[in-house]
């Protein structure tokens, strides 16, 4: 295989779908795919998703990109996700519940001791 026929596949597990983009060398797109993805609401302030879900969609989108090409041309992959998100695991990697996605509200009672803590030891929230 040439250097020109080399391929990266991009992964964005965002907060409303989940994306895959295949690029050749020069940045242009060659193929996507796309699964949208439910936001749960359990309560007030609360914003959650299921972690399986957010993985099946990543597979699926993946897969649905790929089929455009031939998968052997992927020589890189990047993957991002939104925002900072928590999903507390056990002891053997196992989900305890779901995804808590930047959009709950839990915490935003230790906010203002969070960025005093920074503050103290010289840091923003622009330092991460």
């Amino acid at each position: 295989m040439e250097k020109k026929d080399e391929l990266i596949a991009a992964v964005d597990a965002g907060t409303t779908g989940t994306r895959c983009c295949i690029f050749d060398r020069t940045g242009k797109i060659v193929s996507s795919g796309y699964c949208p993805m439910k936001t749960l609401y359990p309560g007030p302030g609360l914003a959650e998703q299921d972690p399986n879900l957010v993985i099946s969609l990543t597979f699926h989108a993946v897969k649905l990109a790929a089929a455009e090409i031939d998968p052997s041309q992927i020589v890189g992959l990047c993957i991002t996700v939104q925002r900072n998100s928590f999903l507390p695991v056990d002891s053997s990697g196992h989900f305890l519940s779901n995804m808590i996605i930047w959009q709950d509200q839990r915490g935003k009672e230790v906010h203002p001791w969070m960025i005093d803590r920074l503050k103290a030891s010289g840091l923003t929230l622009e330092d991460f």
